[in-house]
């Protein structure tokens, strides 16, 4: 047979180790098979790669180096019987001190009984076997035998080496290909080997005159040019957004062609790991884990099997709900200015940050029933809210969760609305409008009577939100102390309420102005601020005193709460209290201190 008679891929087919293209880690000068042969031995491997990946050809290398008869059988051509004879001779050449080495192609395709004829035969080393596989061994190799072998792992050749193996070939066959026929040859080629060389033979025999074109080839082979960058893009931009549409039909049909035309599943495992965060998010967190696992199950399982896998996780995405809380709380923390970190939130490695108050003041959550309220971000980002959970699937959960524990960001039941904010002197003063039973500072101010008896009003919504203990607790106050005179201020429990502390506040009821009224309530208010300090507190929220069923004028109430306010800031400034709220449920009082409160 003459050299243009024989198939190419026989014609190319690597005598050495550096006529392989590829595999560096098995051929190159490091490589474990060239490492083993040079010294005349092998030992017995299942070699698994895809096709076209070069491991038939370790045969010839066999042949060349190795200290022993080799012998080719093939499992789709060879049966039981053959190997057998093989396998006896190997007994007989091991009585000799002689090794024979079995070369078995597709060793996959025997059953498992068929495969244990090995099994003892290895072990005693009657022979070296050296067996190839497409499918992974971890499946299609029985145990037994498989625990006796070394796997060699091929992998997938490179369009780079795919394009050295073209250019040695059209040189053999002194073809003259334009440079977009070989990419599209190279590309529709698909990591193998073979299929571009028996491409290459057709390509000759067509056209041996004359330089081919793509054109050529498309009129010959069809559309080998297939799957080109533009079509890659919009392919995935349709799997996508059929994805992100909820529609698994068309999700499918672009995923499945994708592959048909070439595209490498990996790259699309990973496009929906991206998407199960950035689409799905937690109004489903299980997609994150579907679409992981379907990536870890593409690279076991490789084409053409993954392709369920693919498929199956399509779907799921297509059909999980749909939000991009995620995407937009990533965007929006993007967007923020890097802001010193609080100091209590420092970790205080040595003495020096100690001493610089690190970690002063933190709360170790699981000692408070796995809940602190506080403000964790930097104090210029206090009220930034940067996850906004959707009310879908189990964003809707969280979104009630977070109500619950941050009723203030996702308007909670005990959410106050902020009307208006002041600083003074490095103190937070807020106008808000809300349920003052449902403030979560750490002490509440009640406008009371002075024998406590909380009948109307705050003071009996006080009473009802925090049970019963808050008017027995002032009861017996009163008792011990006797009424408590206008312009003071107790301090009870708070029962069930989420504050710490109710300060209790004596008010003066309104009788005309000429009775000392601006002064009592001056003095309610400072003494509730009093109060507070003395325990340490870092916050409290107060109502309008007084200007309930008392009857003090609302307007002329704002410039005393200011004067107090103001006055108990400048003579304790070494206070603990951070935030004071001047909180009113109705819509009338709120608005008045809203507009003529200032510091």
């Amino acid at each position: 047979m003459s050299i243009s008679e024989k198939p190419l891929n026989e014609l190319l087919r690597p005598k050495d180790f550096e006529d392989f293209v590829g595999q560096d880690h098995i051929f190159g000068d490091k490589g474990i098979l060239r490492r083993t042969l040079k010294t005349g031995n092998m030992f017995s491997s299942i070699l698994y790669g895809p096709p076209g990946s070069g491991k038939t050809s370790v045969f010839s290398l066999l042949k060349r180096y190795f200290n022993g008869e080799v012998v080719y059988l093939s499992s789709t051509v060879h049966g039981v019987s053959e190997i057998k004879n093989v396998l006896k001779r190997g007994e007989q050449l091991r009585k000799y001190g002689k090794k024979l080495l079995l070369f078995l192609d597709e060793i996959h395709r025997l059953n498992k009984n068929q495969q244990m004829v090995l099994v003892s035969h290895v072990e005693r080393g009657d022979i070296v076997l050296v067996a190839t596989t497409t499918e992974n061994p971890s499946f299609a190799i029985v145990p037994a035998l498989l625990s006796r072998c070394r796997i060699l792992y091929f992998k997938k050749l490179s369009d780079e080496d795919l394009m050295k193996i073209l250019k040695k070939a059209t040189r053999v066959l002194k073809l003259d290909l334009e440079e977009t026929a070989e990419k599209a040859i190279v590309k529709h080629s698909e990591g193998d080997a073979r299929k571009l060389l028996n491409t290459l033979e057709i390509v000759h025999q067509a056209f041996k005159n004359k330089r081919a074109t793509l054109e050529d080839l498309e009129t010959l082979l069809g559309n080998v040019s297939g799957y080109t960058k533009e079509s890659h893009y919009d392919f995935a931009s349709a799997f996508i957004k059929s994805m992100r549409g909820s529609d698994p039909n068309a999700a499918v049909y672009y995923l499945v062609k994708m592959i048909e035309m070439g595209e490498d599943p990996r790259f699309i495992a990973r496009r929906m790991i991206i998407f199960a965060s950035e689409d799905v998010g937690l109004a489903d967190p299980n997609a994150l884990h579907i679409a992981v696992s379907t990536s870890i199950a593409v690279e076991h399982v490789g084409l053409p099997e993954c392709l369920m896998n693919l498929v199956e996780c399509a779907i799921y995405l297509s059909l999980a709900p749909k939000s991009n809380s995620v995407y937009l709380a990533m965007k929006k923390a993007q967007e923020l200015l890097v802001e010193d970190v609080p100091l209590f939130l420092r970790n205080p490695v040595t003495e020096e940050m100690k001493k610089r108050g690190y970690g002063e003041g933190y709360l170790y959550p699981h000692d408070f029933g796995g809940f602190v309220k506080t403000n964790y971000l930097p104090e210029k980002l206090k009220g930034e809210v940067i996850f906004q959970p959707k009310r879908v699937g189990f964003e809707e959960e969280l979104f009630e969760r977070l109500k619950r524990l941050w009723p203030e960001k996702y308007g909670g039941e005990s959410m106050a609305e902020v009307r208006k904010e002041l600083e003074y002197k490095g103190k937070k003063i807020r106008i808000v409008k809300g349920d003052i039973t449902r403030e979560e500072a750490d002490a509440i101010v009640n406008a009371a009577n002075e024998y406590l008896k909380h009948g109307g009003g705050v003071a009996g919504a006080i009473v009802r939100a925090g049970g019963s203990v808050i008017q027995e607790e002032s009861d017996r106050i009163v008792q011990e102390r006797g009424r408590i005179p206008t312009g003071e201020a107790v301090v009870t429990g708070a029962g069930k309420l989420k504050a710490k502390y109710v300060i209790h506040a004596v008010g003066p009821v309104w009788r005309g102005g000429s009775h000392g009224e601006d002064e009592l309530l001056y003095k309610a208010v400072y003494n509730a601020l009093l109060r507070a300090h003395e325990l340490k507190l870092k916050s409290i929220s107060m109502p309008a005193i007084s200007t309930g069923i008392f009857g003090f004028p609302k307007e002329r109430a704002v410039g005393i709460f200011s004067k107090a306010i103001k006055d108990f800031i400048d003579q304790h400034p070494d206070t603990a209290l951070e935030e004071i709220r001047i909180c009113n449920i109705d819509e009338e009082t709120t608005k008045i201190f809203e507009e003529k409160f200032s510091v």
